[in-house]
């Protein structure tokens, strides 16, 4: 526009207008959702205006996040899948001076290989290696070394600050560090897991050279159990004097095909001998229908019955030493938000469980206590009294202790934490025998 001469020129306003696009997120979690780091409001809210253009979509929770670029023309309607996945920040490999540079390039060479094929964690990316606060940069490695240095002299409280610290200026839910033993003891990489939730970690130990152990360890790092396992309606045992799984007890829906006594020879035409190789067949099956052949000693006569297994909630076994359990922690708390009872009720009692095995009783105790039994309940009732009592007695509380325990059932179709496990009727009976 060219002005001629002095005076006062007038027009019309210019309106920008609006444009704007349609955003539809679909997940199974709830979360808080960032739009280039302005919050716009909950997951569960599914719907949601936004402008035209360019954007960082981010949501965020206690165990996991989701993060992906996103571009919108004006009038369009865009449709999202939020896979949230727990962060994992590598904190790098720390070795001393006997170590050799061809055994640390080897190891870092391995891990960052498994690390990139991770497919249900999110791995920070290699310029997050130096967090930035008030106080200053601090470079990974050395908290990895402050935190090492912690677990060697056994000081929790140095443990809990470096993870605060962690916690406080990453956006992880997870910090992994391996340290390299000295060459002259064995050549092996233990690496350590940490999560906020407690200052105990987790530690695996593999040899440098050994590919299998390698995958072993990544694959556990990366997927999370599920809520619920596939079992036998029926508790058997591995008696004397048989050769084959004895059935001592059978769950109602499968009386009338299972007797009491019966021998468990076969399952789905694979001769089995103990009942753990029942266990491992059941762990590897993917379907509910199983094939049972049977002996009993009583009619002597062999038969085949076919039956459908039952689903039981997942228990943790204080004694899995191949579970990384601070990993599993961020699995089960994704359940906590979701609407389904019995699924946020399996994740509460193992939840209480994990911080049962890392001795924090009162944690434990909180979230036991938070289990809901429902009509149909799939987390036994049973079970729920059991642990909540080792917490009170743990916690002083010997006589509220007792008074659970006596209200315990004796029924011999629960068993702790599987079905190799103690019928949880005597380890009760037990227990209250140590009290008292």
């Amino acid at each position: 526009m060219k002005y001629t001469e002095l005076k006062d020129y007038y027009y019309e306003s210019v309106v920008m207008k609006a444009s704007f696009a349609q955003l539809q997120l679909e997940s199974e979690d709830d979360a808080k959702v960032y739009l280039d780091g302005t919050f716009i409001g909950d997951l569960s809210k599914k719907n949601f205006q936004i402008c035209a253009g360019s954007h960082k979509l981010v949501a965020k929770t206690s165990w996991g996040n989701y993060a992906t670029d996103l571009a919108a023309k004006e009038g369009d309607a865009k449709k999202l899948t939020v896979n949230i996945k727990p962060t994992l920040l590598f904190m790098g490999i720390i070795s001393d001076e006997t170590v050799s540079s061809f055994s640390r390039s080897r190891v870092e060479e391995l891990t960052t290989r498994y690390l990139t094929e991770a497919k249900d964690i999110d791995v920070l990316n290699k310029e997050k290696e130096k967090i930035i606060t008030k106080e200053g940069d601090f470079a990974t490695l050395d908290i990895a070394k402050k935190l090492y240095k912690a677990l060697e002299s056994y000081s929790s409280d140095d443990v809990k600050s470096n993870l605060e610290l962690l916690s406080r200026n990453t956006e992880a839910h997870l910090f992994l560090f391996g340290y390299i033993q000295p060459e002259k003891t064995a050549k092996t990489v233990t690496f350590y897991l940490f999560s906020p939730m407690t200052a105990v970690p987790d530690s695996y130990v593999i040899q440098i050279d050994n590919e299998t152990m390698w995958k072993s360890f990544f694959g556990l790092l990366t997927h999370g159990i599920p809520l619920y396992q596939y079992i036998l309606p029926m508790l058997t045992i591995d008696a004397p004097f048989y050769d084959n799984p004895l059935v001592i007890n059978v769950n109602k829906e499968a009386i009338g095909i299972i007797q009491e006594g019966d021998l468990i020879t076969a399952i789905n035409k694979k001769p089995v001998s103990v009942t753990s190789e029942i266990i491992q067949f059941l762990k590897q099956n993917k379907t509910d229908d199983i094939e049972l052949e049977l002996f009993s000693p009583v009619s002597n006569t062999n038969r085949t019955v076919k039956l459908k297994l039952s689903l039981s909630p997942f228990e943790i076994a204080f004694s899995n030493q191949k579970m990384l359990f601070n990993r599993q922690m961020m699995n089960l708390m994704r359940y906590l938000d979701r609407p389904n009872e019995q699924d946020k009720n399996v994740a509460l009692f193992n939840i209480g469980l994990f911080f049962y095995k890392m001795q924090e009783w009162s944690k434990a105790f909180e979230y036991l206590n938070q289990v809901k039994i429902l009509k149909d309940s799939r987390v036994s009732e049973q079970s729920v009294k059991y642990r909540i009592a080792q917490c009170y007695y743990e916690l002083g509380y010997k006589k509220d202790a007792k008074k659970i325990l006596d209200t315990i059932e004796k029924v011999n179709t629960v068993t702790i934490e599987d079905q190799l496990g103690p019928i949880l009727s005597m380890a009760a009976t037990s227990y209250l025998q140590l009290i008292e």
